[in-house]
């Protein structure tokens, strides 16, 4: 791609660093200024909401199809790139045809917007000569829209847009005092049968205390040098989680960030960031996502000195789940075989399916 948006034009056979776009501006000549205020704005963020992070980067005609090129090759890539497509949404935007080609792009592709890819904003209910009012399609009556169309209350829904892009839950409710409480009771008794007796060590179930209540939600990679993890290993100290697979890296964190790690051993070029969603629909991907999930977490826990019941590395101490319904109701995740140790720390990573 030879154009490098907002800041000059990049030089023939020049690549950009950074290949993904965070969201993809559909919308009528008719709200173009005020669309072009927004894509200003959404480019003043970072991904992360902090300075140092990666600012977003929209795809906006006006600066992103340049003197000569195609316009339509130029709206593919575009929207191919893009992780959101956000469809500025007024009567002239539902007239015209060109919008009509980018935005039925994208629900030909998923008709019921289940992977959340497009986001509508509605900025006008009538047209500027006054003279129709906006029709909604089907794809965008049964979504929920960003309601752009009141100027004073821009901070707030430019708020909730970010937040999606940024692929934060929305905000809930403050918490307020119980009116409704029940008395407390005790806890029962256990069991006095063998089966319900305690373990014959102190067992600490970590997968209990650190459960996994978020997914990142964009998964990166790059072409890279390193076929093996030693070739990982003699260039980086203590790397963050990752996975080799078909000559790319993956990984969680920010390839795209010119101070990330894993940049001495990947062609920055060519650095791709994927969102979960697509991934979730692929089993071979979803298993690899599985994968990466678990060494970040081996990672985690084992920087913290937490080591397996035999002493030895602390994946070894991870069973799969299908490891464990085949034994039946084992209190313990240990194996059979294992000593009697007066403490043990037992992991379970998180199961594919």
């Amino acid at each position: 791609m030879e154009q490098m948006h907002g800041h000059g034009t990049a030089l023939p056979g020049m690549q950009s660093a950074v290949a993904i776009i965070d969201v993809f501006l559909c919308h009528n000549s008719a709200d173009k200024e005020w669309v072009e205020k927004l894509a200003e704005q959404i480019e003043s963020e970072t991904v992360d909401g902090t300075q140092d992070g990666r600012p977003l980067r929209v795809f906006f005609d006006k600066w992103d199809i340049d003197c000569g090129q195609n316009f339509i090759q130029r709206i593919n890539q575009g929207l191919k790139q893009s992780r959101f497509v956000a469809v500025v949404i007024s009567p002239e935007f539902l007239d015209a045809p060109w919008t009509a080609f980018e935005w039925t792009h994208v629900v030909s592709e998923d008709p019921t917007n289940v992977r959340m890819r497009l986001i509508p904003i509605f900025r006008r209910e009538r047209s500027l000569d006054g003279a129709t009012t906006s029709d909604l399609p089907a794809p965008f009556r049964a979504l929920n829209w960003v309601d752009f169309r009141r100027d004073h209350e821009f901070r707030k829904s430019f708020q909730r847009l970010i937040r999606r892009v940024r692929g934060l839950p929305p905000d809930r409710g403050k918490k307020r005092r119980p009116l409704a409480s029940l008395p407390s009771r005790p806890l029962p008794l256990p069991d006095d049968r063998p089966s319900a007796a305690p373990d014959p060590i102190n067992d600490l179930i970590l997968s209990n205390l650190l459960p996994v209540s978020d997914f990142p939600e964009t998964i990166w990679s790059a072409p890279t040098t390193a076929r093996l993890p030693k070739d990982v290993w003699s260039n980086i100290e203590n790397p963050p989680g990752y996975l080799l697979r078909d000559e790319r890296l993956y990984s969680f964190s920010d390839l795209s960030n010119q101070k990330n790690l894993f940049r001495p051993i990947i062609t920055a070029s060519e650095v791709r960031g994927e969102p979960l969603d697509l991934w979730r629909k692929v089993p071979s991907r979803w298993a690899w996502f599985i994968e990466l999930l678990n060494r970040c977490m081996g990672r985690y826990l084992g920087s913290m000195g937490i080591k397996s019941a035999s002493g030895g590395s602390f994946t070894s101490a991870w069973i799969a789940m299908s490891e464990i319904a085949a034994r039946g109701n084992e209190r313990s995740l240990g194996t059979p075989t294992r000593k009697v140790v007066p403490t043990s720390c037992i992991c379970s990573p998180i199961a594919c399916g």
